[in-house]
C-alpha cells in the first residue's frame, strides 16, 4: 500500500504501484501535481481510492492497512483494470494529432 503525497504527487511511483497492483491512496489536489494518481485511476475506471478530503483519506489508508479483505479486493481489481492505463494508444495518438495540426 501506497500513500500519494497530499501536496505533491506520486508521478512515476503511482505508475510503478500501478503496474504491480499495489492501492494507492491518493485525494485530488489544486494542481496538477497532485491529480496524476486520481488521473491515472479515473483512466482505469476505478475511483475507489480517491479520497474526497483529506479525513476520507486518511480512513482509506487505515482501511487499507487495517482490512485485508478490502486490500486484496482492491489489488485483484487494480491486476483487472491496469491495462485500461498501460495499454492504450490514445495519449500518443492524440499528442501525434496535435503536432501535425501545429506542423506548417
Amino acid at each position: 500500500m501506497l500513500l500519494d503525497p497530499i501536496h505533491f504527487g506520486g508521478g512515476n511511483s503511482s505508475f510503478e504501484a500501478m503496474a504491480v497492483a499495489t492501492p494507492v491512496v491518493t485525494i485530488r489536489g489544486e494542481f496538477m501535481r497532485s491529480r496524476i494518481t486520481s488521473a491515472m485511476y479515473e483512466q482505469m475506471e476505478m475511483t475507489d481510492l480517491i479520497a474526497k478530503d483529506f479525513s476520507k483519506y486518511v480512513g482509506l489508508a487505515v482501511k487499507l492497512a487495517c482490512d485485508n479483505p478490502f486490500q486484496t479486493t482492491m489489488r485483484e481489481k487494480k491486476r483487472a483494470r491496469r491495462h485500461q492505463l498501460f495499454d492504450t494508444h490514445n495519449a500518443s495518438s492524440e499528442l501525434e494529432r496535435c503536432l501535425t495540426n501545429l506542423a506548417p
